[in-house]
């Protein structure tokens, strides 16, 4: 004969000890919130972009980011005395070319490896050529035809020099670099190609000229006094 099952008795909590189970509920909940994050990672990187394009007479306009917003503009300038004139590096709004120690007006011819960054980098304005696109640098400068004479940081034959940039994304500062091939004999006669660009994703963060790849992972994880401290164990009462 089966016997009928015993009813249970209600156990009536206190409030201190019902709280406390309250509290392991929810940091449980959090921990699984918190085990999530922290297996994922925000990740930046290096930005590059492989061209072959001859900077004309007409100019070069460049966007780092590939977005179709010009951040600087490679131009070909006659300046009208002696017969003068330059290949200019334009910066638009508030962004910058790398200067030489040369009274800040030429465009710095770098070398592969160079850090471009906040760190002893020379960054002004330079001169006032046009209004029309802004401050900009020379890259280098020749006079007269019959017997011509350049000078300038990229005066010389370059096979791989480099630019160095400082430019903002929704105004925050980053650094870039744009590899350009270079031969000079007059001011008529100039090749200039542009071989590759890139851009560091990560604000304020210097990148190597020729640095093509590389990423920085940053761990996502719960600030203290959050869901990221009770996952970390039993909270404490």
């Amino acid at each position: 004969m089966n016997r009928a099952p015993k009813m249970r008795k209600t156990v009536n909590l206190s409030q201190s000890l019902r709280k406390k189970l309250e509290m392991y509920g929810l940091a449980a909940g959090a921990a699984g919130v918190a085990a999530a994050a922290l297996g994922s990672t925000a990740q930046a990187e290096i930005v590059y972009t492989p061209v072959h394009k001859e900077v004309t007479r007409g100019g070069l306009n460049l966007s780092l980011t590939n977005d179709g917003v010009t951040n600087f503009t490679l131009h070909y300038r006659f300046f009208g005395y002696a017969d003068s004139a330059g290949m200019l590096v334009y910066s638009h709004g508030s962004n910058r070319v790398l200067g030489s120690s040369q009274r800040g007006l030429f465009a710095s011819n770098l070398a592969a490896g160079y850090q471009v960054g906040a760190n002893g980098a020379r960054f002004e304005p330079g001169a006032t050529f046009s209004s029309f696109f802004g401050p900009a640098k020379l890259m280098y400068n020749c006079f007269g035809l019959s017997v011509p004479s350049c000078g300038g940081p990229w005066d010389k034959n370059t096979a791989n020099g480099y630019l160095g940039f400082k430019f903002l994304i929704k105004g925050e500062v980053h650094y870039g670099w744009a590899r350009l091939t270079v031969t000079v004999k007059d001011t008529d006669h100039f090749h200039l190609y542009l071989t590759g660009y890139a851009y560091e994703t990560i604000p304020n963060k210097p990148i190597a000229t020729g640095q093509t790849s590389g990423t920085d992972e940053r761990s996502v994880v719960g600030a203290p006094g959050t869901l990221g401290r009770l996952a970390a164990g039993r909270p404490s009462f």
